[in-house]
């Protein structure tokens, strides 16, 4: 069976802006190394649908 990942809601790149240069800078948080969480909900799982019919 394999496993459900979600990606997790991160910014690992971050920009500011110099007010009197206008020159963006950009920095990286390299301590996120795990940008994906596992699910292990209902929703991950194997699900089935069950159907009735009715003839009149």
């Amino acid at each position: 069976m394999g496993v459900v990942q979600q990606a997790r809601n991160l910014q690992p790149l971050g920009v500011s802006v110099d007010a009197t240069t206008r020159v963006p800078t950009y920095t990286f948080d390299s301590n996120l190394t795990k940008t994906y969480i596992p699910v292990s909900d209902l929703r991950s799982r194997w699900q089935a649908q069950i159907g009735l019919r009715y003839i009149f």
